[in-house]
């Protein structure tokens, strides 16, 4: 697991991440796969997360699975 980030945030449609009020805010996601728990992190530019997946490929669905509830109108 990396323990620094080293791509650039992700900035998923239907939020504006720019002095949001959770920027800043770390949640903590298992995996399904391993149960390892991955921190996924809310910028003012977007989403990162700690996994392999967002480091090798900027992208990964622990980001998915928190930005998707941030925006549900559930």
């Amino acid at each position: 697991m990396y323990k620094e980030f080293q791509r650039a945030p992700v900035a998923l449609p239907g939020m504006n991440y720019k002095g949001h009020c959770f920027a800043g805010l770390v949640w903590p996601v298992e995996s399904a796969r391993t149960g390892e728990l991955y921190d996924v992190t809310l910028t003012e530019k977007g989403w990162r997360c700690n996994c392999v997946g967002y480091n090798r490929h900027g992208k990964c669905k622990h980001i998915n699975l928190v930005h998707g509830r941030m925006i549900s109108d559930d």
